[in-house]
């Protein structure tokens, strides 16, 4: 994989932190600073598992200018699909909320509601609803309506 750091920034002569572009993802990972010496992550996480979608090694030191090498990207993260639907942000911040006995049914009825026709949604919905929904078949004391739900939509 090729990198090209244009917008590189060394905050000071210890620390690396910016922006790299990948021409193989077409996209740019922004680095959260590190001082020299450490792994710096991606603030871009991976939607897939949540990790982030780059690491890279801070190189230099005092008197030498500092910049990343060994860029591994997350080979988990998808790629070729990267597009959204009406319903992505919902969903995503769906699989943000602490599911419990409380508020099990509304998210249940929101993710029915917003996935009732499945044509547009894309691969990222479907990964965030798959979470939500085993999130929500790990709630104790489930219903038999609640149930209904999780067995109807995960088959």
């Amino acid at each position: 994989m090729k990198f090209m750091i244009p917008k590189c920034i060394c905050l000071a002569e210890k620390i690396c932190g910016g922006k790299v572009f990948i021409p193989d993802l077409g996209t740019t990972v922004d680095f959260l600073p590190v001082k020299f010496g450490l792994i710096a992550i991606s603030s871009e996480i991976c939607i897939t598992d949540k990790q982030p979608l780059a690491t890279s090694r801070c190189v230099g030191g005092i008197g030498i200018t500092t910049k990343f090498v060994d860029i591994q990207v997350n080979q988990k993260c998808l790629f070729g699909d990267l597009s959204t639907s009406a319903v992505t942000d919902t969903l995503r911040n769906l699989t943000e909320v602490n599911i419990d006995e409380n508020t099990v049914n509304k998210v249940l009825e929101t993710v029915k509601n917003l996935t009732s026709d499945p044509t547009p949604l894309t691969s990222i919905d479907i990964i965030n609803t798959a979470e939500i929904l085993v999130k929500a078949s790990n709630v104790s004391n489930l219903n038999e309506r609640r149930l209904y739900y999780l067995n109807y939509y995960s088959t």
